[in-house]
């Protein structure tokens, strides 16, 4: 049976692009370098206070033993503290949905710090008795943890998976940050029986590949082999939003660009506004967007409390 998923957003926002280098990182885990740990200030933006080195996020619809659907996402991420007011960045807030039989699941939580010492490479890994895992509200419980013995200086490596039998319901993917970015990469793998949209918002430059592959599900019957959509995303050098907003206002002659964030969602918006007459000319994510999201959660809400 053909279903149907509709993302209402895969938010990809960045807004002004900047000439950088980008630094070069090993992405496996663990592979952090002198250089990195040497990193004293990003030059793109000398007032950053911390720094996403490398970013990933593996999303992938799949089957489970029960040949059910379910979505798992895979993140991995590298920080540098670069400043004293950079050291709340080695605290981490995880919310995810337990409703009933709807559900997320938070596994495999690994966090690293790094630290030059005597000219080598200390790890100081966080214990597993240091997450937290706690009621929220309504249906949404929070895991809560924080990297351990990290200094001006330090970087950070973290790693989770996120499962959950709420396949259809892809989050937003966000590159950019209120911190720079160095490199940032998500690849989505969803089989071809699902149809999705994807909407792509922003100006910075986002490199973007599609590809195939098939797999095959096995069954009491027998098996069945399926096709693969893979699309991949990749961006680098991304200014922080402050960053970029003064970007836009020194650029802008009769316009600026305003920084804040939407009640009902918590996602950061910037709008465009015209300097004399404050009309909104451009807005990203638009509001119209942001407001259905909130009312169709509002909706899932009402739909989980009536199922009880």
């Amino acid at each position: 049976m053909k279903r149907s998923l509709v993302i209402i957003a895969i938010l990809i926002s960045a807004m002004v692009e900047i000439h950088a280098q980008t630094i070069p990182v090993n992405k496996q885990f663990g592979k952090v370098s002198k250089e990195e740990l040497g990193l004293s200030v990003y030059e793109p933006d000398t007032s950053a206070v911390a720094l996403v080195l490398y970013e990933n996020q593996d999303i992938c619809i799949d089957f489970d033993e029960n040949y059910d659907f379910y979505l798992t996402t895979k993140k991995h991420i590298r920080l540098k503290i670069l400043k004293e007011e950079g050291l709340d960045r080695a605290d981490f807030e995880l919310i995810h949905l337990v409703a009933g039989k709807l559900r997320e699941t938070i596994r495999g939580i690994e966090v690293v710090t790094y630290n030059l010492k005597d000219g080598r490479i200390e790890e100081n890994r966080m214990p597993k008795s240091a997450v937290y895992d706690e009621d929220y509200i309504d249906d949404y419980k929070k895991v809560t943890f924080s990297a351990v013995n990290v200094k001006v200086g330090s970087v950070i490596e973290v790693k989770y998976e996120v499962s959950s039998n709420i396949y259809w319901d892809i989050d937003e993917v966000y590159f950019q940050k209120n911190i720079p970015v160095n490199c940032s990469e998500c690849e989505i793998r969803i089989p071809k029986m699902f149809t999705f949209n994807k909407r792509v918002h922003g100006y910075h430059k986002v490199d973007y590949e599609s590809d195939s592959s098939t797999s095959v599900i096995s069954l009491r019957a027998g098996s069945m082999p399926y096709e693969i959509q893979i699309d991949k995303f990749h961006v680098s050098d991304l200014p922080a939003f402050k960053k970029a907003v003064e970007e836009i206002n020194k650029k802008a002659n009769n316009s600026e660009a305003i920084f804040g964030v939407h009640e009902d969602t918590n996602r950061v918006t910037i709008k465009i506004v015209d300097k004399k007459t404050k009309e909104v000319i451009k807005e990203f994510p638009p509001d119209k967007t942001l407001d259905m999201i909130a009312r169709v959660w509002e909706m899932a809400g009402l739909m989980v409390d009536e199922r009880r």
